[in-house]
């Protein structure tokens, strides 16, 4: 047996299953979003496998005033600090972020 197709093999597998983990941990974290969980302990459980953040995390982040969804400002300054988009894209308007941010969320989210 070729140990470096054995390996490549190994590597493949472990790499589907840290991207299965990884969207796992990215839909439990948006969940807890939009119920308005400022959940950071979600965040870094997120990050820690090191795929790109969505944007839809970070506009989940915002919160929705009209649902009167909290916004989770600790989580989204992580996010950013992890290398987060900040200019990203609201998928709802397609417009930047930042101007979800001003409508549905608060002073500090938008700071």
């Amino acid at each position: 047996i070729n140990s470096t197709a054995v390996a490549q093999s190994h590597l493949a597998s472990m790499s589907q299953m840290s991207h299965a983990a990884a969207q796992a941990s990215a839909e439990a974290l948006a969940a807890k979003l939009q119920r308005g969980e400022d959940d950071i302990e979600g965040a870094k459980s997120f990050v820690k496998y090191g795929f790109p953040i969505p944007d839809g995390l970070v506009i989940a982040s915002f919160g929705q005033r009209a649902r009167q969804i909290s916004p989770s400002p600790k989580v989204l300054q992580f996010l950013l600090e992890s290398k987060a988009i900040p200019n990203a894209e609201d998928p709802l308007t397609q417009g930047p972020g930042i101007h979800s941010a001003c409508w549905h969320g608060t002073v500090e989210v938008v700071k």
